[in-house]
């Protein structure tokens, strides 16, 4: 039966695509914001896995004009392919993004 504010499941709706907007909109600014943060270069040798990184550039873009500077001078030498070049935010000591772990090593 309907109700002034309409029916309980439309009302229910509403409040979770308002929570999913507002979840939406924090990540989103949290991660325009993340791309002023200093960043590193992270190129991983394929195959085999060694990885080296460089930096801190000064932002997202600084590195990645970087990494792409560097997947080209490196291109020539082992070709296409043989390097795979990431950019991550560098945070700063005491900002640990990754969950503490047990000493059983769960999450």
């Amino acid at each position: 039966m309907p109700t002034e504010h309409g029916l309980p499941d439309e009302d229910a709706r509403s409040a979770r695509e308002a929570l999913a907007a507002l979840l939406l909109d924090r990540i989103v600014d949290g991660a325009v914001a993340e791309l002023d943060v200093p960043h590193v270069v992270i190129c991983t040798e394929l195959p085999g896995g060694a990885t080296t990184c460089r930096g801190p550039y000064p932002d997202a873009l600084a590195a990645a004009t970087a990494a792409e500077r560097q997947r080209a001078s490196l291109a020539g030498w082992v070709g296409e392919g043989a390097r795979r070049f990431g950019v991550a935010p560098l945070h700063p000591p005491g900002r640990d993004t990754w969950p503490e772990l047990d000493a059983a090593g769960d999450a």
